[in-house]
């Protein structure tokens, strides 16, 4: 038994179509409730690891191409926190953000 069969038969509909309606509706809801929180929770992660760059630069590409980040990091320029600091100041722009930071691993 599905939400969808559940939430029918708790209104008294075991078939028909207000049953295979009330089915659709339920089915229906929990994409669009899906889709905002994913949306919502991708925006968050993108946030949190834009501002966390020594997390991001640990991360395969592929992860960061999921959240929409499509600098690649070379993580072999960040032996330093100097160096680090220069890249990720230079890239702030293209990511929405006027900001200077100094970083310090």
């Amino acid at each position: 038994m599905d939400l969808g069969d559940y939430v029918a038969k708790q209104f008294g509909y075991k078939s028909g179509w207000k049953y295979w309606a009330i089915r659709a509706g339920v089915t229906i809801g929990g994409a669009v409730i899906g889709w905002f929180a994913g949306k919502a929770i991708v925006k968050v992660v993108t946030k949190f690891l834009k501002s966390h760059p020594k997390i991001m630069s640990k991360l395969p590409d592929g992860v960061r191409w999921f959240f929409g980040i499509k600098k690649p990091w070379n993580k072999t320029v960040f032996q330093s926190s100097t160096k680090l600091t220069e890249h990720f100041n230079k890239h702030a722009k293209e990511w929405g953000k006027n900001i200077k930071i100094k970083i310090n691993i």
